[in-house]
């Protein structure tokens, strides 16, 4: 996950424009040979070029008029208001962490009726944090 932690600092950082790849998830992380991870899918990626005038720039670099992205990985935010942010990828992010700690999907049917990952982690840390970790982790 440092890897991709690293990938996501350089796509948000690391040039003249911020690239938000408003994809992230288990699936489109990559192991190579050396198990060394790579970010990869940019099919829905936008880029966000700061020093460019607004009129200037594609009004889907920014937002969108559909949600695009996975369920469960999509930030909150961005499905209420549509705008393409680098802290939207940082959620789907922190997603995929707690995937990887609790041993659950975003999309398992435990959350529903407004009950997310994020939510269950939020309701048990940090008096019951061991009875959501992944046993075999502890």
């Amino acid at each position: 996950m440092v890897d991709v932690s690293e990938a996501l600092a350089y796509l948000h950082h690391h040039h003249q424009g911020t690239i938000v790849h408003c994809d992230l998830k288990p699936s489109n992380v990559l192991l190579d040979g050396d198990m060394v991870a790579h970010v990869g899918d940019f099919g829905l990626a936008r880029f966000k070029f700061d020093t460019t005038p607004p009129s200037l720039v594609d009004s889907t670099s920014t937002s969108s008029l559909t949600i695009k992205g996975t369920i469960g990985y999509i930030a909150p935010e961005y499905v209420v208001g549509g705008q393409v942010s680098t802290a939207a990828d940082v959620y789907s992010f922190g997603v995929v962490l707690l995937k990887i700690f609790i041993r659950r999907s975003p999309a398992d049917d435990m959350f529903k009726d407004g009950m997310t990952i994020a939510k269950l982690t939020e309701i048990n840390i940090p008096d019951n944090v061991f009875q959501i970790i992944d046993p075999q982790l502890i």
